[in-house]
């Protein structure tokens, strides 16, 4: 999901409430537990506590928020977090400026969404010739 490789910025706002910010509505194909990713591009990425957050339309309930660094980002995907999700529902990823920062910036380019696989996992033992038991 995003703008179509069109990456979207905006200078800081020290003060609250938030005055700037981007929205995405959406609704997930399928119920479960969804992790969100945002895709830092590689300019305009300047504020180290970039407020995010998916929230349920109807009734604004926060699903999941995170601050994030994204001074230290380039061209990378960061995991905001995960929330179980239900299908048929609108939900709001958003982002915004009000950092407490002056001066820097908030960059986003798109975002993903992945739906975790519930199934079991195996647990893998690599055995190496020569270093003991395993």
């Amino acid at each position: 999901m995003g703008d179509n490789d069109d990456m979207r910025w905006a200078l800081t706002t020290p003060v609250s409430p938030k005055t700037t910010y981007a929205r995405l509505t959406l609704t997930v194909p399928a119920a479960g537990t969804w992790e969100l990713w945002a895709f830092i591009p590689y300019t305009n990425r300047t504020s180290t506590a970039v407020p995010y957050s998916l929230t349920r339309v109807s009734d604004g309930v926060v699903m999941l928020s995170a601050t994030v660094n994204q001074s230290d980002k380039n061209d990378a995907w960061v995991r905001i977090g995960s929330a179980s999700l239900t299908t048929g529902v609108q939900y709001r990823i958003e982002v915004a400026t009000n950092t407490g920062e002056s001066n820097a910036r908030v960059a986003v380019d798109n975002f993903r969404l992945i739906r975790l696989n519930q199934a079991a996992r195996p647990n893998l033992f690599v055995k190496i010739p020569g270093t003991g038991p395993g």
